[in-house]
Protein backbone atom coordinates (compact mmCIF):
# COMPACT_ATOMS: atom_id res chain seq x y z
CA UNK A 1 0.00 0.00 0.00
CA UNK A 2 1.42 3.55 -0.63
CA UNK A 3 2.31 5.47 2.30
CA UNK A 4 -0.44 7.59 3.58
CA UNK A 5 -3.34 6.64 1.33
CA UNK A 6 -6.29 4.54 2.10
CA UNK A 7 -6.36 2.68 -1.27
CA UNK A 8 -3.85 -0.28 -2.22
CA UNK A 9 -1.58 1.16 -5.20
CA UNK A 10 1.55 0.73 -6.39
CA UNK A 11 3.11 3.36 -8.76
CA UNK A 12 6.54 2.78 -10.06
CA UNK A 13 8.58 4.64 -12.20
CA UNK A 14 10.68 2.74 -14.66
CA UNK A 15 14.85 3.92 -14.84
CA UNK A 16 17.70 3.36 -17.04
CA UNK A 17 20.60 4.81 -15.42
CA UNK A 18 22.02 6.71 -12.53
CA UNK A 19 20.90 9.76 -14.35
CA UNK A 20 17.33 8.61 -14.68
CA UNK A 21 16.71 7.23 -11.37
CA UNK A 22 18.10 10.57 -10.27
CA UNK A 23 15.22 12.42 -11.69
CA UNK A 24 12.34 10.20 -10.81
CA UNK A 25 9.74 11.47 -8.47
CA UNK A 26 9.67 11.09 -5.18
CA UNK A 27 6.69 8.77 -4.04
CA UNK A 28 7.73 6.35 -7.43
CA UNK A 29 9.00 3.05 -6.97
CA UNK A 30 12.17 2.83 -8.72
CA UNK A 31 12.13 -0.18 -11.41
CA UNK A 32 15.30 -0.77 -12.64
CA UNK A 33 15.62 -1.36 -15.86
CA UNK A 34 19.54 -0.56 -16.40
CA UNK A 35 20.42 -3.97 -17.14
CA UNK A 36 17.44 -5.76 -18.76
CA UNK A 37 17.54 -9.50 -19.92
CA UNK A 38 16.04 -8.39 -23.29
CA UNK A 39 16.52 -4.94 -24.01
CA UNK A 40 14.87 -5.10 -27.55
CA UNK A 41 11.77 -5.23 -25.69
CA UNK A 42 12.49 -1.65 -23.83
CA UNK A 43 10.18 -1.15 -21.08
CA UNK A 44 7.49 -3.73 -21.47
CA UNK A 45 10.39 -5.77 -20.52
CA UNK A 46 10.38 -4.32 -17.06
CA UNK A 47 6.42 -4.23 -16.74
CA UNK A 48 6.57 -7.79 -17.69
CA UNK A 49 8.97 -9.01 -15.31
CA UNK A 50 7.22 -6.94 -12.22
CA UNK A 51 3.93 -8.53 -12.94
CA UNK A 52 5.37 -11.71 -13.09
CA UNK A 53 7.61 -12.11 -9.88
CA UNK A 54 6.04 -9.86 -7.67
CA UNK A 55 2.96 -10.49 -5.69
CA UNK A 56 -0.14 -8.24 -6.31
CA UNK A 57 -4.07 -8.26 -4.84
CA UNK A 58 -6.51 -8.41 -7.24
CA UNK A 59 -7.96 -4.91 -6.90
CA UNK A 60 -4.96 -3.74 -6.55
CA UNK A 61 -3.89 0.23 -8.51
CA UNK A 62 -0.79 -0.54 -10.84
CA UNK A 63 0.96 1.95 -12.84
CA UNK A 64 4.17 1.79 -14.58
CA UNK A 65 5.78 5.19 -15.56
CA UNK A 66 8.65 6.55 -17.94
CA UNK A 67 10.89 9.15 -16.45
CA UNK A 68 9.39 11.39 -18.95
CA UNK A 69 6.23 11.40 -17.08
CA UNK A 70 6.65 14.81 -15.67
CA UNK A 71 7.79 16.57 -18.96
CA UNK A 72 4.93 14.77 -21.01
CA UNK A 73 1.85 15.48 -18.86
CA UNK A 74 3.05 18.00 -16.33
CA UNK A 75 1.72 15.35 -13.90
CA UNK A 76 3.54 14.10 -10.46
CA UNK A 77 3.56 11.28 -8.28
CA UNK A 78 1.40 13.06 -6.10
CA UNK A 79 -0.93 13.91 -9.12
CA UNK A 80 -1.29 10.80 -9.76
CA UNK A 81 -1.77 9.36 -6.61
CA UNK A 82 -4.21 11.97 -5.91
CA UNK A 83 -6.50 11.21 -8.60
CA UNK A 84 -6.17 7.40 -8.27
CA UNK A 85 -7.61 7.21 -4.34
CA UNK A 86 -10.70 8.92 -5.82
CA UNK A 87 -11.44 6.83 -8.90
CA UNK A 88 -13.34 3.81 -8.72
CA UNK A 89 -12.46 3.06 -12.10
CA UNK A 90 -11.22 -0.25 -13.46
CA UNK A 91 -8.95 1.66 -15.71
CA UNK A 92 -7.68 5.50 -15.11
CA UNK A 93 -5.67 7.08 -18.40
CA UNK A 94 -2.54 9.88 -17.78
CA UNK A 95 -2.15 9.33 -21.50
CA UNK A 96 0.10 12.02 -23.27
CA UNK A 97 -0.46 13.23 -27.16
CA UNK A 98 -3.66 14.43 -27.25
CA UNK A 99 -3.02 16.33 -30.57
CA UNK A 100 -2.61 12.50 -31.97
CA UNK A 101 -5.59 11.06 -29.68
CA UNK A 102 -7.88 13.47 -31.40
CA UNK A 103 -6.78 13.75 -35.23
CA UNK A 104 -6.47 10.28 -35.48
CA UNK A 105 -9.54 7.59 -35.48
CA UNK A 106 -7.34 5.15 -33.87
CA UNK A 107 -3.98 4.82 -32.39
CA UNK A 108 -3.12 2.17 -35.08
CA UNK A 109 -3.71 4.50 -37.67
CA UNK A 110 -1.53 7.14 -35.98
CA UNK A 111 0.93 4.59 -36.31
CA UNK A 112 0.81 3.65 -39.58
CA UNK A 113 1.77 7.49 -40.41
CA UNK A 114 5.09 7.71 -38.19
CA UNK A 115 5.47 3.67 -38.18
CA UNK A 116 4.74 2.88 -41.78
CA UNK A 117 3.40 -0.66 -42.09
CA UNK A 118 2.29 -0.82 -38.88
CA UNK A 119 -1.70 -1.11 -39.71
CA UNK A 120 -1.32 -4.39 -42.06
CA UNK A 121 1.11 -6.10 -39.24
CA UNK A 122 -0.96 -5.14 -36.78
CA UNK A 123 -3.83 -6.40 -38.05
CA UNK A 124 -2.15 -9.71 -39.12
CA UNK A 125 -1.09 -10.34 -35.67
CA UNK A 126 -4.84 -9.47 -33.88
CA UNK A 127 -6.22 -11.92 -37.11
CA UNK A 128 -3.94 -14.71 -35.64
CA UNK A 129 -5.06 -14.24 -32.09
CA UNK A 130 -8.16 -14.28 -33.07
CA UNK A 131 -8.69 -11.06 -31.62
CA UNK A 132 -11.99 -9.25 -33.25
CA UNK A 133 -10.96 -6.35 -34.69
CA UNK A 134 -10.82 -4.26 -37.52
CA UNK A 135 -8.13 -1.62 -37.25
CA UNK A 136 -8.75 0.17 -40.59
CA UNK A 137 -12.41 0.88 -39.09
CA UNK A 138 -11.84 1.46 -35.54
CA UNK A 139 -13.22 4.68 -33.65
CA UNK A 140 -11.73 5.34 -30.55
CA UNK A 141 -11.79 8.77 -28.32
CA UNK A 142 -9.80 9.57 -25.71
CA UNK A 143 -11.62 7.27 -23.24
CA UNK A 144 -9.70 3.88 -25.57
CA UNK A 145 -5.98 5.49 -26.82
CA UNK A 146 -3.62 5.50 -24.37
CA UNK A 147 -0.08 6.03 -25.28
CA UNK A 148 3.38 5.05 -23.41
CA UNK A 149 1.65 2.82 -21.11
CA UNK A 150 0.57 5.56 -19.16
CA UNK A 151 -2.42 4.41 -17.16
CA UNK A 152 -2.95 3.00 -13.73
CA UNK A 153 -5.61 -0.49 -13.96
CA UNK A 154 -6.27 -2.96 -11.55
CA UNK A 155 -4.14 -5.90 -11.02
CA UNK A 156 -6.91 -8.17 -12.93
CA UNK A 157 -6.49 -5.80 -16.18
CA UNK A 158 -3.18 -5.78 -16.12
CA UNK A 159 -3.19 -9.36 -15.75
CA UNK A 160 -5.24 -9.31 -18.97
CA UNK A 161 -2.71 -6.87 -20.61
CA UNK A 162 -0.21 -9.29 -19.85
CA UNK A 163 -1.53 -12.32 -21.50
CA UNK A 164 -2.74 -10.65 -24.51
CA UNK A 165 0.79 -8.74 -24.86
CA UNK A 166 2.73 -12.16 -23.99
CA UNK A 167 1.16 -13.96 -26.95
CA UNK A 168 2.56 -10.80 -29.15
CA UNK A 169 5.66 -11.54 -27.70
CA UNK A 170 5.71 -15.47 -28.40
CA UNK A 171 4.85 -14.77 -31.73
CA UNK A 172 7.86 -12.54 -31.93
CA UNK A 173 10.13 -15.59 -30.53
CA UNK A 174 9.13 -17.92 -32.89
CA UNK A 175 11.75 -17.43 -35.76
CA UNK A 176 9.83 -20.00 -38.39
CA UNK A 177 7.17 -18.12 -38.37
CA UNK A 178 6.89 -15.02 -41.05
CA UNK A 179 5.07 -13.08 -38.90
CA UNK A 180 7.75 -13.17 -36.20
CA UNK A 181 9.80 -12.01 -38.67
CA UNK A 182 7.99 -9.24 -39.25
CA UNK A 183 7.30 -8.18 -35.63
CA UNK A 184 10.89 -7.95 -35.36
CA UNK A 185 11.74 -5.76 -38.08
CA UNK A 186 12.69 -2.45 -37.52
CA UNK A 187 10.10 0.53 -37.99
CA UNK A 188 11.01 3.90 -38.64
CA UNK A 189 10.76 6.02 -35.17
CA UNK A 190 11.35 9.58 -34.95
CA UNK A 191 15.19 10.24 -36.98
CA UNK A 192 15.83 6.12 -37.67
CA UNK A 193 14.87 3.17 -37.50
CA UNK A 194 16.28 1.43 -34.76
CA UNK A 195 13.13 -0.15 -33.03
CA UNK A 196 11.30 -3.49 -33.97
CA UNK A 197 7.79 -3.17 -34.79
CA UNK A 198 6.59 -5.17 -31.87
CA UNK A 199 7.48 -2.73 -29.27
CA UNK A 200 4.78 -0.24 -31.14
CA UNK A 201 2.17 -2.76 -31.51
CA UNK A 202 2.50 -3.53 -27.77
CA UNK A 203 2.43 -0.01 -26.56
CA UNK A 204 -0.92 -0.24 -28.15
CA UNK A 205 -2.06 -3.35 -27.28
CA UNK A 206 -4.19 -1.67 -23.86
CA UNK A 207 -6.70 0.10 -26.49
CA UNK A 208 -7.31 -3.39 -28.10
CA UNK A 209 -8.21 -5.05 -24.19
CA UNK A 210 -10.57 -1.91 -23.65
CA UNK A 211 -12.12 -2.24 -27.15
CA UNK A 212 -12.60 -6.03 -26.31
CA UNK A 213 -13.46 -5.49 -22.77
CA UNK A 214 -15.64 -2.64 -23.34
CA UNK A 215 -13.89 -0.30 -21.41
CA UNK A 216 -13.94 3.82 -21.10
CA UNK A 217 -10.84 4.48 -19.09
CA UNK A 218 -11.10 7.22 -16.88
CA UNK A 219 -9.52 10.38 -17.65
CA UNK A 220 -6.84 11.22 -15.47
CA UNK A 221 -4.83 14.06 -16.65
CA UNK A 222 -5.79 17.92 -16.56
CA UNK A 223 -7.31 18.80 -19.67
CA UNK A 224 -6.11 22.54 -18.72
CA UNK A 225 -2.46 21.79 -18.66
CA UNK A 226 -1.82 18.56 -20.57
CA UNK A 227 1.35 19.77 -22.95
CA UNK A 228 0.82 20.56 -26.46
CA UNK A 229 3.44 18.89 -28.78
CA UNK A 230 2.40 19.72 -32.43
CA UNK A 231 3.46 23.69 -32.84
CA UNK A 232 0.39 25.52 -33.16
CA UNK A 233 -1.57 23.01 -31.60
CA UNK A 234 -1.66 25.06 -28.03
CA UNK A 235 -4.20 27.74 -30.57
CA UNK A 236 -6.45 24.99 -31.65
CA UNK A 237 -6.68 23.11 -28.51
CA UNK A 238 -10.45 23.48 -28.15
CA UNK A 239 -11.22 22.53 -31.41
CA UNK A 240 -9.19 19.36 -30.76
CA UNK A 241 -11.15 18.19 -28.01
CA UNK A 242 -14.04 19.35 -30.03
CA UNK A 243 -12.87 16.69 -32.57
CA UNK A 244 -12.53 13.63 -30.09
CA UNK A 245 -15.95 14.77 -29.03
CA UNK A 246 -17.08 13.81 -32.44
CA UNK A 247 -15.56 10.40 -31.86
CA UNK A 248 -17.06 9.87 -28.85
CA UNK A 249 -20.57 10.88 -29.78
CA UNK A 250 -20.14 8.59 -33.38
CA UNK A 251 -19.01 5.70 -30.80
CA UNK A 252 -22.43 6.40 -28.96
CA UNK A 253 -24.60 6.50 -31.52
CA UNK A 254 -23.61 5.44 -34.62
CA UNK A 255 -24.77 8.15 -36.62
CA UNK A 256 -22.88 8.75 -40.02
CA UNK A 257 -23.12 12.54 -39.21
CA UNK A 258 -20.59 12.47 -36.35
CA UNK A 259 -17.80 10.34 -38.19
CA UNK A 260 -18.21 12.87 -41.35
CA UNK A 261 -17.98 15.98 -39.52
CA UNK A 262 -14.68 14.27 -37.75
CA UNK A 263 -13.34 13.38 -41.13
CA UNK A 264 -13.89 16.29 -42.64
CA UNK A 265 -12.58 18.76 -39.39
CA UNK A 266 -9.38 16.11 -38.73
CA UNK A 267 -8.16 16.73 -42.23
CA UNK A 268 -8.61 20.63 -42.21
CA UNK A 269 -6.71 20.33 -38.98
CA UNK A 270 -3.81 18.35 -39.88
CA UNK A 271 -3.33 20.64 -43.10
CA UNK A 272 -3.37 23.48 -41.26
CA UNK A 273 -0.41 22.25 -38.65
CA UNK A 274 1.32 20.66 -41.63
CA UNK A 275 1.18 17.28 -40.21
CA UNK A 276 2.17 13.71 -42.09
CA UNK A 277 -1.14 12.87 -42.73
CA UNK A 278 -0.47 9.67 -44.76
Amino acid sequence: MTSGTAKNMRLFQIYYNNETLESLDNGFIPLDNTQPERPDFYEYWPIRTALLNQEFEEEEYLGFFSPRLKEKTNLTFTDIERIVEKSQSEVISFSPCFEEIACYPNSFIQGEVVHPGLLRVAQEIFDDLDVKVNLANLIQDQSRIIYSNYFVAKYRFWKEWLQLTDQIFKISEDSKSTLGDTLNFNAKHRTGANYAMKIFIIERAVSILLETKKINAEIGVDMNNIPVTWPGGEKLFATLMDLDALKGHFVKTKLPAYLQFYEKHRWEILRFLSVDKR
